[in-house]
């Protein structure tokens, strides 16, 4: 073996032992390599995705706000006939009460809408649509709503931006977008674009619902923080309303060429609702409707505390949505007058006063639970098994009957959208059987909840 090999193997060998013990150091150490293609090591496996955020967050200078590749044109799926839901025995004749209205009456004109969101495939696009929209017109809807998903890809400086297409969760292509418009209005059912906001990109792949939530969380926070005091974070929020803006006029110009009925500029966004950035919100609503002719409106998230349409230039809106995430009762099966009269009295102190202060009118956007102690109004992850929640039907079916009563007098409000609408039947399927629990969340379809919107909205025999 001549000079040059031996002096190759040594180098070799002596490259290998320095890998070891290296690694053995990052062992004892307890040290991870910086993220990238190659793999981690097992001691950095929950490494995979930021757990929390500690103010410091990736800054992504490259991403630019842009519709993802455009999207095959889908032909309507042809579909059994949809009739409307049939109340199971087992809750006719609760349902069948004196306190159950069995002639109600809200107007014609009242909206009766049904929102729905998260494209998870796409062939849950593909193969759901039409019967999802069929569904929802053969129940009583004369509206329905999507809510279009872009997220946070970097928040120093902020940066939103469409998801890439993908098989995973995304939001709806202009492509999409303009199917739902197209075959809604086939149903004769108005259509409303709602935007909201998350955090996906931001975090990173998906690892588990509990470390999303913490993601989740902790962006808030941020948020909320950045939001405490504008006049010390002028220039993030002047870098939000510039992505923020390229979002919501690149959504306004989809509403117009495809028709949209009603433009949502957004929904309980995070931070950016206060006083002191009001004046912003004007503006870009004026940018809006250079480019949408329809109405504009804003889902402000209230509880019984809060609302922040308190904090939104609300004159400056067609339309107030008032996402009703107030705790209505602490009771699990709280009788249906003693619902009414905490509705009412959420009207009296909250609601009505500022449509009437306004001169703006009220939807509300339900996002009711087939949960136990539902009337509490507490938020769980739907998409994801829950089996310390309970399912109970009936105490949805209550708070919509209950809810529909308290509006009949009340002028000021004007509709009423549903939130959640699950786009198939099979409740706990998400990717596979028993992954997730739509059957105990806010969506109403087949539901008894969803008999009580048919009931109010073109009666029931």
């Amino acid at each position: 073996m001549n000079k040059t090999i031996k002096s190759c193997l040594v180098i070799l060998i002596l490259l290998f032992l320095l890998v070891i013990a290296t690694v053995g150091a990052m062992f004892f150490l307890d040290i991870c390599p910086p993220r990238g293609p190659w793999p981690m090591p097992p001691w950095c496996s929950n490494l995979d995705g930021p757990t929390l955020l500690e103010i410091s967050l990736p800054v992504l200078e490259e991403i630019v706000p842009v519709e993802p590749a455009p999207t095959q044109a889908v032909e309507p799926t042809p579909i059994e006939p949809v009739g409307p839901y049939q109340l199971p025995e087992e809750f006719q004749l609760p349902l069948a009460g004196p306190e159950w209205r069995s002639e109600p009456g809200l107007g014609e004109d009242f909206m009766f809408g049904h929102t729905f969101m998260d494209v998870y495939t796409n062939t849950l696009f593909r193969e759901s649509l039409d019967s999802t929209l069929q569904t929802m017109a053969v129940n009583g809807a004369n509206w329905v709503v999507y809510d279009n998903y872009w997220s946070y890809a970097s928040f120093d400086p902020p940066l939103i931006s469409a998801f890439p297409p993908n098989e995973g969760f995304r939001n709806a292509t202009r492509e999409e977008l303009c199917q739902m418009i197209d075959r809604a209005h086939g149903l004769e059912l108005k259509f409303a674009l709602m935007l909201e906001l998350n955090f996906d990109l931001a975090k990173g792949e998906f690892t588990t619902w509990e470390e999303n939530l913490d993601f989740w969380q902790a962006s808030q926070r941020l948020l909320d923080e950045k939001g405490q005091n504008v006049s010390a974070n002028l220039e993030f929020w002047e870098d939000w309303f510039e992505t923020y803006g390229k979002f919501v006029l690149n959504q306004a110009a989809i509403a117009q060429d495809c028709g949209a009925d009603l433009f949502v500029i957004g929904k309980q966004i995070d931070g950016a609702i206060k006083p002191a950035l009001a004046e912003r919100w004007r503006e870009l609503i004026g940018q809006v409707r250079d480019v949408y002719s329809g109405p504009v409106s804003y889902a402000a998230f209230t509880n019984e505390h809060f609302s922040q349409a308190q904090d939104f230039p609300l004159d400056a809106l067609d339309y107030l949505i008032i996402y009703l995430y107030n705790r209505i009762s602490d009771l699990e099966s709280p009788a249906i007058p003693e619902l009414v009269a905490a509705f009412e009295r959420f009207h009296d102190r909250q609601f009505e006063p500022l449509s009437r202060g306004s001169g703006v009118p009220v939807i509300f956007l339900t996002p009711f639970q087939s949960r136990d102690f539902g009337a509490r109004q507490e938020w769980f992850e739907p998409a994801a098994p829950a089996p310390e929640v309970g399912e109970d039907l009936m105490v949805q079916a209550m708070l919509y009957e209950a809810f529909f009563q308290s509006l009949e007098d009340e002028d000021w409000a004007v509709g009423v959208f549903s939130w959640g609408y699950w786009w198939r039947e099979d409740f706990t399927r998400l990717w596979a059987e028993g992954d997730a629990s739509f059957n105990k969340s806010s969506s109403v379809r087949n539901k008894p909840a969803e008999w009580i919107f048919r009931k109010w909205s073109v009666g029931v025999e």
